[in-house]
């Protein structure tokens, strides 16, 4: 290097640590200055030509989905036969390269399935779709309607009767509202089911076709009254089961989920069970492993969730706060949580300002009512706090819904929840926010799992002859409390023996599968692999305080007494004082989004006359 080069090369404290930070605020205040040009441009009324929902009113339709794609070879490609030692000449028609269109994917389930619904048999349809992929509309638009006809058809020979379960009372209702928007005759609910009829124009004659139906409410009728509720099903020839997840994940707190598996797997003997779902985990695989679902009955149709044009990953109540504070007037939030108490906390705090809703089954107690929360699909406050009642169930189109927090950090529930936004035409975009969870909670979560899956196979290890591991879990002093914990085992008094609950057996596994990949890799590397590959086109970035970065910028490598530095981050927004001082290891896992931690240094130093050594905290680099 020259001297002259020298005297003009710019040199920067620290090896020019913070420079990446400077040029990560430059980007955000790009970005902010793009979103301010964009509110400040003149904003169109939606018109009748914007994108209409998936089932449309007609008078001579049930529900109609968007004409299927057509697969067709580009223009201006002629295939020519080819021959044995023939000269073949390349023939195209003049059409620019601009105008030649590439094949398109199916966008839609109905575009996916065709006409093979028409061939369907007893047995098992696997549908995996994203959310916003037109599954329900399948149902109560083609399959429903073709339906209709085959019973017109055959003078009602033919009645090809529906069972529809949902997961969620919200669900059911919206397919309710859904059924009705599209012109559908006599639907109605029938003392807690939806029903519809499909009545002859004399009047003479009605049939049933479709009976909408929660699993809970249908696993309540096959508990309260098994004899009928086994002669009921065989009278359809469909079921749906929408939201096919439910099996397990409700599993937890819902044991009778098992019992309305098995009584629709044995369904699938005289009827077509139509499994629905964004997220199946291993149930479908684990079909076709089996045997019990063909290649040619499984449809996929993945999609990108292009209206999230922006993804921010936060760590805690003080950030998930700043965030909220930060968003926009005439703009919406939807925070999706974890914990009753949470919710009720946050009423406390925010008061009528902000919905809180859960489930009106919550054994506390609900606090919101649904509609005071959404209605007709759109926000009623300008922040909305739910538990993960609301984590599938419901569309929520609304264009000032533009902000979507997910605290779960399971995949499957993350998928659906940042789902709940049905985007109503291209510049309905909306930003999400994921709550990265802390390696505590990590840690804690993973060892109880652990520690019940343990006694389950320890139970299934001694009906097969392998009694150690449970002879073991007797001798301890806890062993009654131990095994009453565990929800996957039932002791069932007449027969003097536990009784296992597969479906929650097998959410255990997965979730040590899960806990397990995000204990050994990261949240965002997991996150990446199971969740933002499959459904963003944009790649989510950590949340910095702005505040808290220019804090770090002015005083990094700075000596300062532990109380001064205390007292700094605090003011900046980094934490909350509390009745105790927050200590460095606490504050070094708060720092370390930002590549800084706390480093100590001494300075000898004369106090009160006599020599001393004092030792002085500084922000320096942190080393993985």
């Amino acid at each position: 290097m020259s001297e002259n080069e020298k005297l003009t090369e710019t040199r920067y404290p620290f090896h020019g640590f913070y420079r990446p930070f400077v040029a990560e605020m430059e980007e955000i205040e790009a970005e902010r200055a793009q979103e301010q040009a964009i509110r400040q441009q003149p904003q169109t009324l939606p018109t009748t030509a914007e994108l209409p929902n998936a089932l449309q009113t007609t008078s001579t339709d049930i529900g109609r989905l968007p004409e299927p794609v057509t697969k067709t070879s580009p223009p201006g490609i002629i295939s020519v036969p080819v021959q044995d030692d023939a000269h073949l000449e390349v023939v195209t028609s003049k059409v620019s390269n601009e105008e030649i269109q590439p094949i398109e994917e199916p966008a839609w389930v109905a575009d996916l399935i065709g006409e093979e619904y028409k061939e369907w048999e007893p047995g098992l349809v696997a549908i995996e779709a994203m959310t916003g992929t037109g599954k329900t509309a399948f149902i109560l638009g083609t399959l429903l309607k073709w339906c209709v006809d085959e019973c017109h058809r055959t003078d009602g020979r033919r009645s090809n009767e529906i069972l529809f379960l949902c997961n969620r009372v919200p669900l059911r209702d919206e397919i309710l509202d859904a059924l009705r928007k599209a012109g559908v005759p006599n639907a109605y609910i029938d003392g807690y089911d939806v029903v519809t009829l499909m009545v002859w124009d004399d009047d003479a004659q009605e049939y049933s076709m479709m009976k909408v139906s929660t699993y809970q409410r249908y696993e309540e009728f096959l508990s309260r009254n098994p004899v009928r509720a086994k002669y009921e099903i065989r009278l359809f020839r469909y079921i749906v089961c929408d939201e096919a997840q439910y099996f397990f994940t409700d599993a937890p707190f819902n044991k009778n989920t098992t019992l309305s598996y098995n009584i629709i797997m044995k369904a699938s003997q005289h009827a077509t069970v139509i499994a629905m779902t964004a997220t199946p985990e291993n149930m479908f695989t684990a079909w076709m492993r089996k045997g019990l679902l063909a290649q040619n009955r499984y449809y996929y149709l993945p999609k990108k969730m292009s209206h999230i044009r922006k993804a921010l990953i936060y760590s805690n109540d003080l950030e998930r706060e700043k965030l909220l504070n930060q968003i926009p007037d005439g703009e919406k939030a939807l925070v999706l949580i974890n914990d009753w108490a949470i919710l009720r906390k946050l009423k406390d705090l925010y008061g009528d300002a902000v919905g809180c809703y859960c489930s009106v089954n919550n054994i506390k107690g609900q606090i919101d009512a649904l509609e005071d929360c959404i209605k007709d699909g759109k926000l009623q406050k300008r922040i909305v706090f739910t538990t993960e009642v609301l984590y599938n169930g419901i569309s929520i189109k609304d264009k000032t819904l533009k902000h979507i927090f997910v605290e779960t950090w399971e995949p499957l529930k993350i998928i659906q929840m940042q789902g709940r936004k049905r985007p109503v035409d291209e510049t309905d975009t909306c930003t999400v926010y994921y709550r990265a969870p802390s390696r505590k909670q990590l840690t804690k979560k993973r060892d109880w799992n652990q520690y019940d899956l343990d006694t389950v196979e320890a139970w299934l290890d001694y009906k097969h002859g392998k009694p150690e591991k449970w002879n073991g879990i007797l001798t301890q002093k806890d062993a009654q409390e131990r095994i009453e914990r565990c929800k996957a085992l039932t002791y069932i008094h007449a027969e003097g023996t536990y009784q296992i609950n597969p479906m929650l057996v097998n959410n255990m596994r997965q979730m040590r599968d899960l806990l397990d990949a995000l204990y050994d890799h990261g949240y965002r590397a997991t996150m990446q692999e199971r969740v933002w590959d499959k459904t963003l086109q944009v790649s989510p970035r950590e949340y910095r305080d702005e505040a808290i970065t220019h804090y770090i910028i002015d005083n990094f490598g700075k000596a300062m007494s532990k109380q001064e530095l205390q007292a700094g981050l605090a003011e900046a927004g980094l934490y909350k004082p509390g009745k105790r001082p927050i200590g460095q290891s606490i504050l070094n896992g708060k720092l370390k989004k930002y590549h800084v931690q706390i480093g100590t240094t001494t300075k000898k130093c004369r106090v009160n006359g006599k020599s001393t050594t004092l030792t002085y905290w500084l922000l320096v680099q942190d080393h993985p």
